[in-house]
């Protein structure tokens, strides 16, 4: 499997792995519930996020292929707000050696900005060098003596 990777014809190598986005660290506290149950309000927090993807800390299991609704709070306290709302799907789920539950997930549908290239204002123009006047002096060759 592992030349299969490294000899593949995508382009593909064990350096790359399987993620299409980088995932960014962060540390923030999150309010989620299952999709099929919105009264049910469970405290957890995110650990890294990517365009695609996540990790969840969570006290409790629940079940891989299970969707869920997460609010990523702006502080710890909650007094904040809500930054942003995701709906994924759990891809895995491992337990830490805190007895904490680790969610992978699968982002669906998100209100993520979008990644834009900075907007560049074009290159002006140098204005052209300023066009020289000919010259007046004229050169006489005069032959003084004999």
């Amino acid at each position: 499997m592992a030349d299969k990777m490294f000899f593949s014809d995508d382009h593909r190598s064990l350096r790359k792995g399987r993620r299409n986005h980088p995932r960014t660290d962060v540390s923030r506290p999150v309010v989620f519930h299952p999709a099929d149950s919105p009264d049910e309000k469970i405290q957890g927090r995110l650990r890294n996020l990517s365009r695609d993807s996540a990790l969840l800390e969570s006290p409790i299991f629940l079940p891989i292929d299970s969707e869920i609704e997460l609010n990523v709070q702006k502080d710890d306290k909650g007094i904040g707000g809500t930054l942003i709302q995701i709906k994924a799907i759990i891809a895995r789920a491992d337990r830490n050696e805190d007895s904490i539950f680790e969610l992978g997930l699968r982002l669906v549908q998100s209100n993520l900005p979008d990644k834009k290239p900075p907007t560049r204002r074009p290159r002006a123009v140098p204005p052209p060098p300023p066009t020289r006047k000919p010259s007046r002096m004229h050169i006489l060759d005069i032959i003084v003596g004999e």
